[in-house]
């Protein structure tokens, strides 16, 4: 056969396509795994911000070290408040995709969320080896969905921190609530629910006085984002409430 024949080219280029989709096959699952990996490991780091054991700045090392040491995840059913184990879930559950799933998610009602009109109806709850919970929290924005951690101190209704990890709002505006550390520190400290068991921790516009009987229960909101600082406001309520983690929490 010669060396320049249609035939031979032809079986050249084939080999070529061949070899190159398993190439191409092969970098897009190593990345696949990867991207994966990055996710939980973003995952823990923000449950440990939120908890106050580690700071933006740690390794994905430090993170998987004193996530493994310090959290202890549990799956609680949000109607109920209780625990539930690996076998009591559906096969594969994951909450982001049960909140879209008809056959498993529950509606939100009154528009709580501002827009989001179903949520999962298991949820985890980090708990801190030294005392206290971690909870997901998410609700609308202005431009999109707000994703964060609220962590509790071990009383359950004592604030310990919070944490924004994804949202779309406007730098320098409604994206101070993951990006102002002046902001975020204002929340460690503030009572989230009363003695009788109450939500009253609010974010509100403008700024509260020290004298106010409302300011350990209230959040200054972002100057110049009332739409973001209200989805702040209402998520809070929301997941903090019975339809949320409220039940599990008055069992604490």
């Amino acid at each position: 056969m010669q060396r320049d024949s249609t035939a031979g080219t032809f079986i050249v280029a084939t080999v070529l396509c061949v070899v190159c989709s398993f190439l191409v096959a092969g970098t897009a699952q190593l990345l696949d795994g990867k991207i994966k990996s990055n996710k939980v490991v973003d995952r823990k780091k923000n449950v440990l911000i939120a908890a106050g054991l580690v700071d933006a700045s740690a390794s994905p090392e430090q993170v998987d070290k004193e996530y493994d040491d310090k959290i202890k995840e549990v799956m609680v059913d949000l109607a109920t408040g209780q625990p539930v184990s690996d076998d009591e879930l559906p096969k594969g559950y994951d909450p982001k995709k049960a909140a879209n799933d008809p056959k498993l998610n529950v509606p939100v009602e009154n528009n709580a969320l501002m827009g989001i009109r179903n949520r999962e109806p298991y949820a985890p709850v980090y708990k801190i080896a030294s005392g206290g919970y971690v909870l997901p929290v998410y609700g609308k924005g202005l431009w999109g969905t707000l994703w964060g951690f609220l962590a509790l101190e071990d009383d359950a209704t004592t604030v310990k921190g919070i944490t924004f990890y994804d949202h779309k709002e406007t730098p320098g505006l409604g994206a101070e609530i993951a990006d102002s550390e002046q902001w975020k520190e204002q929340w460690p400290g503030k009572k989230a629910i009363d003695s009788n068991g109450d939500v009253q921790l609010q974010v509100k516009k403008g700024k509260t006085a020290s004298d106010n009987p409302a300011f350990d229960y209230t959040i200054d909101g972002v100057s110049g984002a009332t739409i973001t600082s209200k989805g702040v406001d209402h998520l809070i309520k929301y997941w903090l409430g019975d339809d949320g983690f409220g039940k599990y929490l008055a069992k604490q």
